[in-house]
């Protein structure tokens, strides 16, 4: 009989999935969200000012701000790109089956991002128009909320499609 220490796979390691358990080896919560939602969550905070600075600013010129928003839109997608290459170890080779499949990922995290911020943005819109609701009694809160209904889902698609387009620019160009 050998000296040697059995696991419970009976000797045998698997050599992925094998880890060294310990305090310095544990994954956090933050770790455990999908790549889509951690980018999503880190560009809300650059998202909330922006849509701040335009309600509370006398209305800025909205076509400046949403063009300010649709570019965090692109680094919310190429955030999620890169956080997915980051949590498969990078890219095996030139091409092949691996590189497709890790595109087509990046693909589905940019989707994901741009979900995830689109909502956010929306709930904002909604929090605002009712806020501003209040103080002006009324007056603006019927417009607020037509104008929510109609743009909100427009700005979640234009979300969903900037951010799969940061994703896709992060795998041509970065990646």
């Amino acid at each position: 009989m050998s000296n040697r220490r059995r696991n419970s796979s009976g000797g045998r390691r698997s050599p992925g999935k094998y880890r060294a358990m310990g305090l310095y080896h544990s994954v956090s919560w933050w770790d455990r969200l999908p790549p889509g939602v951690r980018a999503g969550l880190i560009m809300m905070i650059p998202v909330l000012l922006i849509q701040l600075l335009n309600a509370f600013a006398f209305q800025l010129e909205i076509i400046a701000i949403y063009a300010v928003q649709l570019i965090f839109y692109l680094i919310n997608g190429i955030l999620a790109a890169n956080f997915l290459l980051n949590r498969v170890g990078g890219r095996s080779g030139r091409g092949g089956v691996r590189r497709n499949k890790i595109s087509e990922k990046m693909n589905r995290e940019g989707i994901t991002a741009g979900f995830v911020l689109g909502i956010f943005a929306v709930i904002i819109y909604a929090l605002i128009a009712a806020f501003w609701g209040q103080i002006t009694f009324g007056v603006g809160g019927w417009s607020g909320l037509a104008a929510l209904l109609i743009c909100g889902p427009i700005d979640i698609i234009v979300s969903i499609m900037v951010a799969m387009l940061g994703a896709w620019l992060y795998d041509r160009v970065f990646a």
